[in-house]
C-alpha cells in the first residue's frame, strides 16, 4: 500500500510479537509497506551429550539418529541435516531428545519507487502504521515543552473529551 506524498518524511511504527515499538524514517517519498511472514522451517534440538556439561541444542531441518562405533554403548548418534546437507554430529543419551519447531518470523518491507529502502525481520505477529507528518493518521499533533517538541493524541478520543468538557462548561455557566 502507499503511503504519503512526494514532499513527506514518513515514519513507520512498527512492533514484532510483544516487542517495544521501534521507527523507521524515510527521506523519500512516497513509500509502499509491504509485510509477509518469512518462511521459516526446521527444529532446535535439544539433547543431553554424557560427554559435555550441560544440554546442547543445534538448529536443522531434519536429523537422523543410528547407533554407532565412535559412541559408547546406550547413547545414540544424532546427525542434524539443514535439507541434504549434514550440519552438526554427535552422540546423545537415548530419551534426553526434544524436537522444537523454529518460530515463523514476520518481515516489514519498506520501498520506494519498486526498490527496497528498508526490511527489518523478527517474531510474528507485525503491527505497523504510517506517520506522512509527525504523527500517524487518526492523531493530532500537540505541542510540548519535551523533545521533540510536539507529542501525538488520538483524535477521536481527544475530540470527544473536548465535547464532554464542553458540555460540561455549558452546564454549569
Amino acid at each position: 500500500m502507499s503511503y504519503c506524498n512526494p514532499s513527506d518524511k514518513p515514519k513507520v511504527l512498527f512492533k514484532f510479537g510483544t516487542g517495544q515499538e521501534q521507527k523507521y524514517e524515510s527521506n523519500v517519498s512516497p513509500i509502499d509497506v509491504v509485510t509477509e511472514q518469512a518462511s521459516t522451517s526446521g527444529f532446535t534440538y535439544t539433547y543431553t551429550d554424557p560427554n559435555l556439561p550441560g544440554t546442547r541444542t543445534a538448529t536443522g531441518t531434519s536429523y537422523s539418529t543410528s547407533f554407532l562405533d565412535y559412541c559408547e554403548q546406550g547413547q545414540t548418534a544424532i546427525k542434524i541435516f539443514n535439507g541434504t546437507e549434514q550440519v552438526f554430529y554427535s552422540c546423545f543419551l537415548p530419551g534426553s531428545l526434544q524436537a522444537v519447531p523454529l518460530a515463523s518470523k514476520c518481515k516489514l518491507n519498506v520501498t520506494h519507487n519498486e526498490k527496497v529502502i528498508f526490511t527489518i525481520e523478527g517474531d510474528c505477529p507485525i503491527r505497523y502504521k504510517v506517520a506522512c507528518g509527525d504523527c500517524p493518521e487518526g492523531y493530532c499533533k500537540c505541542k510540548q515543552n519535551k523533545y521533540p517538541g510536539y507529542c501525538c493524541l488520538p483524535c477521536g478520543e481527544t475530540k470527544e473529551k473536548i465535547n464532554n468538557l464542553t458540555s460540561k462548561v455549558k452546564q454549569h455557566g
